[in-house]
């Protein structure tokens, strides 16, 4: 059966190039690719969108896969250039045939010519050209495989078959028989067949080029001002189902596209700056410095000896990519410097401290009794009448300083009347927690009469009493931030403590 299989052959053979860059592009197929100048339709629709293409072609007609592969003309033209792309277009039937005939006509010439192109120094990128199944099926070889009998079925056929080689070989499948099918059903006016009902017609390789545009370039081809001719809907409706077919299905088509993303971080310290690879993985890095210097290293430490701004330059590659970034970086020789100083606000044994000092990155406070604390204003309850000395230390781009004050602390003295041999250092009032945050507790010697909270300049802000309790509770939303007097009477004297509500 499959010796008696019919296959139509015209002799036919092209060769262009164009002298443009952005990706160079190697056709290998036959009249289907020929007919219509597929490779200049391609170049015309690329240079439309702003981009181009070098292209190159070798298509006898009828030619199969495994004449290209026999051929010592295909692999000179693979030396010829460093191809992006090398286009492999069995003749149109070949692959439809059933799997048997197919794994022994198409596939292994189709693994002879990827290895050949994957072999290439460059980093050319194999691309099968699925094609379209014929208008009414191939009625000559329909008895012997019943797929074939209609397009429906002979288009599966050359869809299962092309997607093998490609998935099996590294490759791309640019899938032109698919967007001549949505073609085909949603346009069903758009001719896209000579009157062979085979060969394309001008509307047929319009399909061709919006196809092989999206594959190559990765964008898509709707809003192309190159029409080939065509009514401008014909080719709007082509230029839309291509680039629905295609970047719909990206993984169905085994097209993944190389991509460098390069990027770093940096810190400087006076005229010093560390550089930290942070991109995609890559095989080579080169810096620029800006200053006439460089460096292949991930992560470069450069000492630039000047105060100055330097454009600095990352350029990144791996076998078939290159990327660069810039960044603008200002150094000073001068190192930087800080004064340290502070201010002070005392209400009794609670000290206020404000850093007033220059510019500084943090600070830290010694209270002189050895505690310590960080940020720019902070309160320190010292809880003892004395004489401390507090200093601040602060630090600015690795610089320091620091400054000593001292900080005399007195205790609040009020009206106490005490009863038998009670003083006021034997009385026990515990106010917690303290810093407070939603409630203070108050636990006491001797039950409570009323408790009053004031503010620092005396004034009252609640009284709670008949309490006749040793414990109680106040929940401190009315407070906002900051230190407040608590004053408890009980049956023999009046305590003040002093709080800080965070």
């Amino acid at each position: 059966m499959v010796r008696g299989i019919f296959i139509a052959v015209i002799s036919v053979f092209f060769l262009n190039t164009q002298a443009q860059t952005t990706k160079k592009v190697l056709f290998l197929g036959n009249s289907y690719t020929y007919v219509n100048d597929l490779p200049k339709m391609v170049a015309d629709l690329a240079k439309s969108l702003g981009d181009t293409v070098i292209y190159s072609s070798i298509t006898p007609g009828g030619q199969r896969l495994s004449g290209h592969a026999g051929s010592s003309a295909t692999y000179t033209r693979f030396k010829q250039n460093t191809w992006d792309y090398i286009v492999l277009q069995d003749q149109s039937q070949l692959p439809s045939f059933p799997i048997s005939q197919v794994r022994k006509d198409v596939f292994p010439y189709a693994k002879q010519l990827c290895d050949s192109i994957h072999a290439l120094p460059g980093c050319a990128k194999p691309v099968f050209f699925m094609t379209w199944g014929r208008e009414n099926g191939d009625q000559q070889n329909c008895k012997f495989y019943s797929p074939l009998c209609t397009y429906e079925g002979m288009q599966l056929e050359l869809r299962k078959n092309y997607l093998t080689m490609a998935n099996t070989n590294n490759a791309f499948a640019s899938p032109v028989g698919m967007v001549w099918r949505d073609v085909r059903k949603r346009w069903p006016t758009i001719d896209l067949y000579n009157p062979d009902g085979s060969h394309p017609a001008k509307q047929g390789s319009y399909v061709a080029a919006c196809t092989f545009y999206a594959v190559f370039f990765g964008k898509s081809p709707v809003g192309a001002s190159y029409k080939a001719g065509l009514a401008a809907s014909q080719a709007d409706s082509i230029q839309k189902s291509a680039a629905a077919i295609v970047f719909d299905s990206l993984k169905t088509w085994n097209i993944k596209y190389d991509t460098l993303k390069p990027s770093f971080t940096y810190t400087v310290k006076n005229d010093t700056v560390t550089f930290t690879y942070t991109g995609s993985l890559v095989k080579n890095l080169h810096w620029d410095f800006g200053d006439g210097n460089t460096s292949s290293a991930t992560s470069p430490t450069h000492i630039y000896g000047v105060s100055d701004t330097f454009e600095v330059v990352l350029t990144v590659d791996n076998k078939c990519l290159t990327a660069n970034t810039m960044v603008r970086i200002v150094v000073n020789t001068k190192r930087p410097s800080v004064r340290a100083d502070f201010n002070t606000t005392l209400m009794y044994d609670t000290v206020e401290f404000q850093y007033s000092g220059t510019l500084a990155d943090s600070v830290k406070w010694d209270f002189g009794n050895g505690k310590t604390d960080t940020g720019f204003v902070v309160t320190y309850i010292y809880g003892v009448a004395d004489t401390f000395l507090a200093s601040v230390k602060a630090f600015y781009q690795g610089a320091e300083d620091s400054l000593s004050k001292s900080v005399i602390t007195t205790l609040y003295e009020s009206n106490v009347s005490v009863q038998g041999n009670m003083n006021l250092s034997e009385f026990d009032l515990s106010i917690f927690p303290n810093p407070v945050e939603n409630k203070i507790g108050i636990k006491s010697e001797e039950n409570m009469i009323s408790i009053e909270i004031l503010d620092l300049n005396g004034r009252m802000l609640k009284r709670y009493e008949k309490i006749e309790s040793d414990s109680y509770q106040i929940n401190s939303g009315f407070l906002n931030s900051g230190t407040y007097i608590v004053q408890v009477e009980t049956e023999n004297q009046r305590i003040t403590r002093r709080i800080i509500k965070k």
